[in-house]
């Protein structure tokens, strides 16, 4: 059980962007564009997660494609909340939705952000099933959302 003053973090620095993340969660880095924090098991078949996905060359039109793509995949899925939001200066879609893990016999929990910055789409995700301590979990979440922060580069001026 994950107590929500006990929930230490630490900075993850990606390629053009950091990000507070639980200090106890696994990280596995794919390549620059993919990275899963994985946490504590929830129950028998599922972990917590959080996951980042840059998606380059693409706008904010791309980033509806996407979530409707998301949305075509899961069995029984529902949009509990979509709505468009600033999060530290950059358009985002926000997605918060549910669906049916039927082999499981559960509800699984996802939020997506879709972060529109320059000619990229920062994809936050994550994803819990039910469980009693969900709202917890949560507001790891939320502060892994509130932190991160795309790193610019400076021009150079010659």
């Amino acid at each position: 059980m994950v107590k929500l003053m006990e929930a230490k973090f630490k900075i993850f620095e990606g390629e053009d962007y950091i990000i507070s993340q639980p200090s106890d969660w696994s990280v596995l880095i794919k390549d620059n564009e993919h990275v899963a924090f994985i946490g504590p098991k929830v129950n028998k078949a599922h972990r917590v997660g959080f996951f980042i996905t840059r998606v380059k060359n693409a706008n904010n039109d791309d980033a509806s494609k996407i979530a409707q793509q998301s949305r075509s995949k899961q069995l029984d899925y529902k949009v509990l909340i979509e709505q468009n939001i600033i999060l530290n200066e950059y358009p985002t879609l926000v997605n918060y939705t549910m669906w049916c893990d039927a082999e499981h016999k559960c509800s699984i929990y996802c939020m997506e952000l879709f972060i529109q910055a320059d000619d990229s789409i920062f994809i936050l995700s994550t994803s819990i099933s039910e469980t009693p301590n969900r709202k917890k979990y949560e507001f790891i979440f939320d502060e892994m959302f509130q932190s991160f922060q795309i790193l610019k580069v400076p021009e150079l001026i010659f």
